[in-house]
């Protein structure tokens, strides 16, 4: 039987396109992670483990692409060989990698050691594209909820006896954004 599995990273993604593909691959059972990292081992992820729980021997799971599956690469091998003492293979319909033969398990092999290094130079781009606005004075991350005149002004509600309610109160704000601000200024 074939078992299709579709994942998506995030919440603002659709899995039209996987499904798609893999109902023209002739999937008619879909199991699905939504807003889960491909980091995440797949046997981790509630659709995936719903999945293995169905799978017999002589089933292939079926996905997009192998990067759907997970994206580091010893994770991706031991699966293949829990999948393969089962007697299940998994098929990507992208690029038509099956390890049904032993073929297709070194092409994965390579392939899923290639997605961990995509994971791992996205990884090292943002860390250095974050270091270079760092050193370039950017702000990095969330803005602060209060600006400089705004902590002026609460410290001066404070020091008149203001609560700290009454001062979230007057800048629009919580109570802990407050707080915050005027612990961090001392």
């Amino acid at each position: 039987m074939l078992l299709g599995y579709l994942r998506v990273s995030t919440k603002d993604q659709s899995f039209d396109l996987q499904r798609d593909a893999l109902e023209r691959a002739g999937v008619t059972k879909l199991w699905s992670d939504e807003a889960l990292s491909g980091s995440v081992a797949p046997a981790e992820r509630p659709g995936f483990r719903a999945l293995l729980d169905h799978a017999r021997d002589g089933d292939e799971i079926v996905a997009w692409r192998l990067d759907r599956v997970g994206r580091n690469a010893a994770a991706v091998l031991a699966l293949v060989e829990d999948l393969d003492a089962r007697g299940v293979t998994l098929r990507t319909v992208s690029d038509g990698i099956s390890t049904a033969g032993s073929t297709g398990r070194l092409v994965l092999g390579i392939l899923a050691a290639v997605a961990e290094m995509e994971r791992e130079v996205i990884r090292e781009r943002v860390t250095a594209g974050v270091q270079a606005a760092r050193e370039r004075g950017t702000p990095i991350g969330r803005p602060p909820a209060l600006n400089y005149e705004q902590v002026e002004l609460a410290r001066s509600l404070r020091l008149d006896g203001k609560s700290y309610a009454q001062i979230a109160r007057t800048l629009g704000v919580g109570k802990s954004t407050v707080a915050r601000a005027l612990a961090a200024e001392i």
